[in-house]
């Protein structure tokens, strides 16, 4: 499976074959601690993504970028979402996909896992360290952090598998900032989400999708505006 799964990431990055793509760009201000678009704080805000079923801390300065893309592997197409969010020296992505219904990715997440640093590591020929189990909500996962193989820059990451979905969330920054608390800052604030009651009570159009609030990502109304 290490073609299946390894090679989504560097897929994500560079593109896929190009199904759709769209950025969503900061909501207009209102009520419940929405960002505005023209906001100059440096205070982050929290992103929903509906479709993802996750949240995340991301910086306020730039849109976050949502592409959708096919990729074939022997097992079908894996249909994958990516989320970009650029910010000077610091690029935040998180990439998501179901496993084809060939694969119950589920109990075979350690090999799913393994495969997919394996598959991370080859294919960007680079440098591994810190290889470490860890969970998320108890769902099995993995974290590590991979150098270029000209040591100019150094990538972040954690997957995760969820039922039939697996998560990457990632950091790649330059060799100078390793250590940045801003790396931790938004791998530690990705987590699984779900509305409670009430919280998407409004009609929505199948590309609603991201939301940005400096509430509680789980309670009250719905943020107002909506961008895919």
């Amino acid at each position: 499976m290490r073609k299946l799964m390894g090679a989504v990431l560097v897929a994500g990055l560079f593109g896929g074959t190009g199904l759709a793509s769209a950025q969503s760009g900061p909501p207009p201000s209102g009520p419940g601690g929405v960002r505005s678009s023209t906001t100059t704080s440096s205070k982050w805000v929290r992103m929903i993504s509906r479709k993802g079923g996750l949240t995340a801390l991301v910086p306020p300065s730039g849109p976050v970028k949502r592409n959708l893309f096919s990729q074939d592997t022997p097992m079908g197409p894996l249909n994958v979402t990516t989320l970009d969010i650029g910010e000077g020296k610091f690029h935040y992505f998180i990439v998501y996909f179901d496993a084809s219904g060939a694969v119950d990715a589920e109990k075979n997440a350690k090999t799913i896992l393994e495969e997919t640093v394996q598959g991370i590591v080859e294919q960007s020929r680079g440098k591994l360290a810190d290889n470490r189990d860890m969970t998320l909500d108890g769902h099995p996962g993995v974290a590590f952090r991979l150098t270029s193989a000209d040591g100019s820059s150094v990538l972040t990451f954690r997957a995760f598998v969820v039922g039939q979905r697996i998560y990457q969330f990632f950091v790649q920054t330059g060799s100078d900032t390793t250590n940045a608390p801003e790396i931790a800052k938004f791998l530690d604030s990705c987590a699984l989400w779900s509305p409670k009651p009430g919280h998407f009570d409004r009609p929505s159009s199948p590309d609603e999708d991201i939301f940005y609030t400096t509430g509680d990502p789980g309670s009250g109304p719905p943020p107002p505006g909506r961008r895919r």
